[in-house]
């Protein structure tokens, strides 16, 4: 496994993604990003995917547009997996043990891709923006861009 600041440095670099990386054979499961695939070669953390993708199938879940938190305690090496629909948590997984060495990660899901906020924003010149909403979330008020794919 990569250290801290090495994976800090893989998102704070990540732009963009030159290709969609499949990382399971489950139809259902999204693809990823080139941010999100160098994360899971750097950190070995593929289960952290898997999970994203196993949930795929809840009815709950917007398949739109989801946020997908990994919140670390560093103090006793377990984490909680946290998917919500814009701010409304709808699945919590505890995880027993990680070694994951940073604090959080996020991660978005868009139509079936799951990427990096960085890249999320580099990505926009392919979405036509529908409306944007403003979400509250923690402390900190969010433009929530509401996108629709362009079709070719």
């Amino acid at each position: 496994m990569k250290s801290r600041k090495e994976i800090i440095e893989i998102i704070n670099h990540a732009s963009g993604t030159s290709a969609y990386h499949k990382f399971s054979h489950f139809e259902c499961y999204p693809v990823v990003t080139d941010g999100v695939i160098a994360i899971a070669e750097a950190t070995g953390y593929y289960w952290l995917l898997d999970i994203i993708g196993s949930y795929q199938t809840d009815k709950r879940l917007d398949p739109h547009f989801q946020i997908w938190r990994l919140a670390v305690n560093n103090e006793n090496q377990t984490a909680v997996v946290s998917g919500y629909n814009d701010t409304v948590l709808i699945i919590k997984q505890d995880i027993q043990f990680t070694d994951f060495p940073l604090d959080e990660l996020k991660l978005y899901l868009m139509n079936g891709v799951i990427l990096l906020l960085s890249e999320y924003r580099t990505e926009l010149p392919v979405w036509r923006f529908c409306s944007i909403a403003k979400i509250k979330q923690g402390g900190y008020t969010w433009n929530k861009l509401l996108l629709k794919e362009l079709r070719n």
